[in-house]
């Protein structure tokens, strides 16, 4: 994937003679020594995602000047070529570095633009650094910026949330949810809430996943399911004793929802409404 990075937080990035650092994180290595003197893949096939990411975004801000111009509006220039500046904006370009060196530190959204798709995707991270360099070329003040920041998230998600609804009858029901984006996504959010009577049990199954829940889902409650952070709350409060994983589950996270259409088998013992909500992601 091919981007730009436009904002941290509510704060504009460097946009001008940019460098962008577009690599994807490095993976942990699965391998170990063994006392022959060879080595073993504990991990064996299975995909491992990078977990801490360093990168660097170096740009420069410039400051704003107020040019002269007659009354054709033509600009006027000097002897030298050089253009007449009614004013410099000087204290415009001060108040955006030190807008930038205050966010040193925090742990917010970094915001990239897609060059092929122009949509705006994010990731959390931290701004470890702001190395600066100051100049003043063409009658301008320039600040050359190089900002260094990490970040423990694999990808990057689109800022649109899609939210996937469906009212289950009693019984067997299937449950589809489209991924648009061309990673796997481990953190969605599974929530069902009790319409009509008491929900006693469900049932779901989607890909390696395969668990089932049992308890007392009241009317107008919701029973959510956090596969990010691995949390079972009924009602607000955890709920992690109605959960049952059945053998065939050999998921790591309590489900995953992959690129393209999911199909999820569903059963409940009373009619109830299902949600999915996620962000679709890429590398």
């Amino acid at each position: 994937m091919a981007f730009s990075y436009k904002f941290f937080g509510l704060n504009i990035l460097p946009e001008l003679n940019t460098e962008h650092e577009v690599s994807t994180g490095e993976v942990d290595s699965s391998l170990i020594k063994t006392v022959n003197g060879r080595a073993v893949n504990y991990l064996g096939s299975t995909r491992r995602l990078p977990s801490i990411q360093t990168f660097s975004l170096e740009g420069y801000l410039i400051e704003e000047i107020n040019t002269i111009g007659d009354e054709s509006s033509n600009l006027l220039v000097d002897e030298s070529g050089s253009f007449l500046i009614a004013s410099e904006e000087g204290a415009y370009l001060r108040t955006q570095v030190q807008t930038l060196r205050r966010q040193v530190g925090v742990w917010g959204q970094l915001y990239i633009n897609d060059w092929y798709t122009a949509d705006l995707k994010y990731k959390w991270c931290r701004l470890m650094k702001v190395g600066q360099t100051s100049t003043y070329k063409e009658k301008r003040q320039v600040a050359l910026l190089r900002l260094l920041f990490e970040t423990k998230s694999a990808t990057w998600k689109t800022t649109t949330k899609t939210v996937t609804t469906k009212s289950l009858v009693l019984g067997a029901n299937v449950f589809q949810v489209e991924n648009d984006g061309e990673e796997d996504v481990r953190d969605g959010i599974l929530t069902f809430t009790a319409t009509g009577s008491t929900v006693g049990s469900i049932s779901f199954r989607l890909g390696n996943a395969d668990w089932s829940w049992s308890g007392s889902l009241p009317v107008g409650s919701a029973l959510v399911f956090d596969s990010g952070k691995m949390t079972v709350k009924l009602s607000g409060q955890g709920d992690y004793n109605g959960l049952t994983y059945s053998t065939a589950h050999i998921e790591d996270a309590l489900f995953r929802i992959v690129p393209g259409p999911n199909v999820a088998s569903i059963s409940t013992d009373q009619a109830c409404d299902i949600k999915m909500e996620h962000f679709d992601q890429w590398m």
